[in-house]
């Protein structure tokens, strides 16, 4: 697995359960960041998901909303769609972005399709770590965007039915504005 997907897990275990939880994740799961064993972050995960008497997928599912959550990936989603139906139908292209950044990290690749009023994002590659870490991106999203839908999972992806795209106050995103200030003042 990826050293940066093994360092979010590690952080993300930290700032929500502690160091202390991390310590024993860490021996429990015979943690070294230095791994490149592709199963070591499901070792990890499993090894929190006992810890803390979690379902082992939506360990992943939290994952992905804490990482959704960071300010910088928050807006670097955002950047995706001017309201969440056009996020989503972007989705798609995230695996591409991610590669110009971090070339050798094997995100799987994604179809978006719609049907009867549902959207599915289709994961190419039918790993559930990576469908429950990007529904959870997605859930906190729609929060983001301030829109109202059904989300669910299904065994090659997410479904996603919006109900209402303006459902609450999307939170605030300007394109460069702290920039802007920051250089004012």
């Amino acid at each position: 697995m990826h050293r940066l997907v093994q360092r979010a897990i590690e952080e993300f275990i930290i700032a929500n359960y502690g160091s202390d939880v991390w310590t024993k994740v860490a021996a429990a799961s015979r943690h070294r960041m230095t791994s490149d064993d592709e199963t070591h972050g499901q070792k990890v995960m499993h090894a929190a998901s006992g810890e803390l008497r979690k379902p082992y997928v939506e360990m992943w599912e939290d994952l992905g909303a804490w990482l959704a959550r960071l300010e910088p990936m928050r807006r670097l989603l955002r950047f995706s769609g001017r309201d969440f139906k056009d996020f989503l139908q972007n989705i798609a292209d995230l695996p591409d972005y991610t590669r110009m950044v971090v070339p050798d990290l094997k995100m799987p690749g994604m179809t978006v399709v719609t049907e009867d009023e549902v959207l599915r994002i289709l994961v190419r590659r039918r790993d559930p770590e990576w469908i429950h870490a990007i529904a959870g991106v997605v859930r906190v999203m729609a929060d983001d965007y301030g829109a109202l839908g059904l989300i669910w999972v299904e065994p090659d992806g997410i479904a996603v039915q919006v109900s209402d795209d303006c459902f609450a106050q999307a939170r605030d995103f300007h394109l460069g504005a702290g920039i802007l200030r920051e250089g004012l003042a």
